[in-house]
């Protein structure tokens, strides 16, 4: 188990949780996309390296998701989602089934894959209050394919993950709190 390959897929599982961290505080979407890209790389190959076979299915499919919204952000004038957002939305899910389809590795395999829904459309909001909501049903999704293909880093740094972005929320939601009394009186 604790072979030169699994040590060198740890230590990317850990760089690419530092970078993860950051999307949680970012408040800018932008800014979460272009760290996202990074950590799909990482994660990508830290799957390859675990033979997480439909894990890194769904690192190539974040690649050119995450590029994709990156450059729709530029194209989006207002908040409102139009049809062909929702067309988009489809697309991506479709595009994330045939890579299940050919990925598949088993029932726990789909983890990845419902996870990677679920982090598609806390992505594809533009509300950061959503992503980081999402996130925490996304982070028990994680955690359960990390033990799964038995990444000890991943498993203990992705529960650390979830405290975080439960306790994001929670400071989001006081803030909003705070500021509706305040409006209110």
């Amino acid at each position: 188990m604790w072979s030169t390959t699994y040590i060198i897929s740890q230590i990317i599982v850990f760089i690419m949780y530092i970078l993860l961290v950051l999307t949680y505080i970012e408040r800018s979407r932008k800014q979460i996309l272009i760290t996202y890209i990074a950590i799909d790389i990482l994660e990508g190959i830290s799957f390859y390296l675990l033979k997480g076979y439909t894990g890194f299915a769904m690192s190539f499919f974040y690649i050119i998701r995450d590029t994709f919204f990156l450059n729709e952000i530029k194209n989006t004038k207002n908040s409102k989602f139009t049809k062909r957002d929702y067309t988009i939305l489809l697309i991506l899910i479709t595009i994330i089934i045939n890579l299940t389809i050919i990925s598949y590795d088993g029932i726990f395999s789909l983890l990845s894959v419902f996870a990677t829904i679920t982090t598609t459309i806390a992505i594809w909001q533009r509300n950061t209050k959503i992503y980081r909501l999402l996130g925490i049903f996304s982070c028990i999704l994680w955690l359960g394919y990390y033990i799964y293909i038995n990444s000890i880093v991943a498993i203990i740094l992705e529960s650390v993950l979830f405290v975080v972005t439960i306790l994001g929320v929670i400071r989001e939601s006081k803030r909003d709190t705070t500021r509706i009394i305040s409006e209110y009186y």
